[in-house]
């Protein structure tokens, strides 16, 4: 039972950790995805996801009409939880460095 519970750490810690860059930073495919969800559900134009713009976003994630979502959901449980959407919040207002600067 210890074998398998290691076993399957192993296969997931490599999904986990591609997550974020090395620094701990959103990846650029992140921060594509962050921006395009702010474009789509920051109805107030603040720059940021506000209570009922993450309800909508989470809505809509869960019916399966935000793709650009998924990127987030690390632990694959097709919902956005508070840490997914902080990262999400992060992620928009990053300035992701192309690999060529």
């Amino acid at each position: 039972m210890v074998i398998l519970g290691l076993c399957c750490l192993g296969l997931l810690a490599p999904s986990l950790a591609s997550a974020k860059d090395k620094a701990g930073k959103p990846t650029a495919e992140q921060v594509t995805a962050a921006k395009a969800i702010l474009a789509k559900y920051d109805a107030n134009a603040n720059g940021m996801l506000d209570a009922d713009e993450i309800a909508k976003l989470k809505a809509d994630y869960a019916a399966g009409k935000a793709a650009d979502a998924a990127v987030f959901d690390i632990n694959s449980d097709k919902t956005l939880d508070d840490s997914e959407i902080a990262t999400i919040q992060k992620a928009a207002k990053s300035k992701h460095k192309k690999k060529s600067e």
